[in-house]
C-alpha cells in the first residue's frame, strides 16, 4: 500500500516530531546522557552517589528509564492514530501498552514483588530462591516474539527504524541474559575474587537496558515520520 498524507489532526499534535533529524539527535542526546550516567557510577562524588546509581531504585536513573519508556509508549498512540482500521491499530496499542506497563514496572518493581507472591503463594520454596526474571520467563519470550512480528510487519518501509528496533531487541535481550548472570554469579564466578568484574557486568547491563529504550523510542519516532501504514495480509 503506498504512503498515505499524514493527517491534518495529527499532524497538529506532533508538530515537529514528524521531522527524522529530531529523532537522530534525540538518539544522540539520549545515548550520550546514558553514557554520563556510567562515567558517573565510575567515579561518583558521595554526594550524589545514591542518586545516579545504576543499580538501585528510588532515583534518577530509575526516572530517566522510565519517562523514555513512557514517552514511547504515548509515540506509538500516535503511530497507531496513522491506521485506518482497528486491526492494523491493534498491534501499536498493545506495543504502547507493553511499554507503559514497562514504564510503572521501573518506578514501582513490580516484577520484583508480585513474582514471588504469584509464583510461590501455595510452594513450599522460599521466593528468593527463584529470580524474577524466570518466573516471568512467559512473558518475556511472548513479547519478544511480538517485537519480532512487529518489526517484521510494521517497520517493512523504513529500513533505518528497522535496523535501529532489532538493535534495541538485542539490547534488550543482551540486558535480561547479564541479569541472569548477576544472579548466578555465585555459581558462575565461584571462587574468582572479581568485583571489579561483577561492578562492570551491572554497569553494562543497566546501560544495555536503557540504550535499548533509546533506540526503541527513536525507531517508533522514525515510524511516526514515514507517514505509512501497516501492511498486513488479506487487509
Amino acid at each position: 500500500m503506498p504512503p498515505q498524507e499524514p493527517l491534518d489532526e495529527l499532524n497538529l499534535i506532533t508538530g515537529r516530531f514528524c521531522r527524522k533529524s529530531f529523532w537522530y539527535r534525540l538518539l544522540w542526546w539520549m545515548l550520550a546522557c546514558e553514557l554520563m550516567l556510567v562515567i558517573l557510577n565510575i567515579w561518583t562524588p558521595d554526594l550524589i552517589a545514591r542518586s545516579v546509581h545504576l543499580d538501585r531504585e528510588s532515583n534518577f536513573v530509575v526516572w530517566f528509564s522510565s519517562s523514555q519508556l513512557l514517552l514511547a509508549s504515548l509515540t506509538v498512540v500516535l503511530v497507531s492514530m496513522r491506521e485506518s482500521v482497528f486491526r492494523a491499530k491493534l498491534p501499536w496499542l498493545l506495543l504502547a501498552l507493553l511499554l507503559l506497563l514497562l514504564s510503572i514496572d521501573e518506578t514501582a518493581m513490580l516484577h520484583e514483588s508480585l513474582g514471588p507472591r504469584l509464583t510461590f503463594a501455595k510452594a513450599e520454596i522460599p521466593s528468593s530462591d527463584a529470580h524474577w526474571l524466570a518466573q516471568s520467563m512467559p512473558m518475556v519470550i511472548g513479547s519478544v516474539v511480538f517485537l519480532c512480528w512487529l518489526i517484521f510487519y510494521g517497520f517493512r518501509n523504513d529500513k533505518v527504524a528497522r535496523r535501529l528496533m532489532f538493535i534495541a531487541l538485542l539490547c534488550w535481550c543482551l540486558s535480561l541474559t547479564g541479569e541472569w548472570i548477576q544472579h548466578n554469579s555465585n555459581y558462575l564466578l565461584a571462587g574468582l575474587d572479581a568485583p571489579h568484574l561483577y561492578k562492570a557486568a551491572w554497569m553494562l547491563e543497566e546501560f544495555l537496558e536503557m540504550a535499548g529504550a533509546s533506540l526503541l523510542w527513536s525507531a517508533i519516532g522514525l515510524r511516526l515520520c514515514s507517514g505509512v501504514t501497516m501492511q498486513l495480509k488479506g487487509k
